[in-house]
């Protein structure tokens, strides 16, 4: 799931925190955005659950990475 609280929706669930969960700005470094997307062209067989009705109303000075 990416989406601002999928971190809550693993912690309550048991499930691993990975890479993808904390989707802040300046959480992955220099040209973090761009490193994100990179490793997600090169994910093979994996389905990811977004809520874009969420991603369209975020403020711009949100911290989610967009």
């Amino acid at each position: 799931m990416l989406d601002d609280i999928s971190m809550f929706y693993d912690l309550v669930s048991n499930k691993k925190i990975t890479y993808f969960d904390v989707l802040l700005k300046g959480n992955y470094g220099y040209k973090g955005t761009e490193k994100m997307i990179e490793k997600i062209k090169n994910m093979h067989n994996v389905v990811f659950f977004i809520h874009k009705d969420r991603y369209k109303v975020l403020p711009e000075e949100s911290q989610l990475d967009k």
